[in-house]
């Protein structure tokens, strides 16, 4: 299974399928993939709504016909605006290739239309099972004593945010990853914004306690 990381919080996954998590790519100046170089993507999950997270859904969904999948609101949402999206609330769901959860993450959702934000209900997470290993994408959320039960699905590898401001910063990802107990944990959503930069500081004490950082485009095999 190769998994690259693209940069802020999209993750391209290629196992049996080809999954994409919150795809911000040609918004990103910092992406390490683009929109024309990205293979055919099977699944796409959606955290929440906002614009450094639902990026290009729509243009990869159409092109690609992938399966879309996100909270309930934002599902409805999005099938309003052309995009088959499959709505989920806090359970789970066979893809036929793995089995897939959405779980809590302590963040709000909505999407700008008009100059207003419209609500697309709760903000999640998803633990991903496919090819044999587990792999917790936390999304953005804030530090939730919820993250101790992911303890019992022994991830092999968890997506923690770090950069503070809108997410947990670099010592509430510490007290997550302790909780969570992954076998590798990499860092997401951090330097692509000046509230979320991550400070030298910071970046030492998530290297102390274990945290991989892989450059935007950077791949890990599992």
């Amino acid at each position: 299974m190769k998994i690259t990381c693209a940069g802020h919080a999209c993750i391209f996954i290629e196992a049996e399928k080809n999954i994409v998590t919150d795809p911000f790519i040609s918004g990103n100046p910092q992406c390490g993939l683009s929109l024309d170089g990205l293979p055919k993507t099977d699944v796409i999950l959606l955290t929440h709504g906002h614009g450094d997270h639902l990026g290009d859904t729509a243009e990869i969904a159409k092109r690609d016909g992938s399966l879309v999948v996100a909270p309930v609101e934002l599902a409805v949402w999005l099938n309003i605006k052309g995009v088959k999206a499959h709505p989920m609330n806090f359970g789970s769901m066979d893809l036929g290739f793995g089995r897939l959860s959405m779980v809590t993450a302590t963040h709000s959702s909505s999407v700008s239309e008009n100059g207003s934000a419209v609500n697309t209900g709760n903000a999640c997470g998803y633990v991903i099972r496919t090819g044999g290993k587990t792999i917790y994408f936390a999304g953005d959320t804030g530090l939730s004593a919820d993250m101790a039960l992911l303890a019992d699905e022994k991830p092999d590898l968890a997506f923690l945010p770090v950069g503070g401001n809108y997410t947990m910063d670099a010592e509430d990802a510490v007290r997550a990853a302790r909780m969570i107990k992954p076998a590798l944990c990499v860092p997401i959503h951090y330097d692509t914004m000046p509230a979320i930069t991550l400070k030298e500081k910071e970046r030492l004490l998530l290297q102390s306690e274990g945290f991989r950082f892989l450059k935007p485009g950077e791949a890990i095999t599992l």
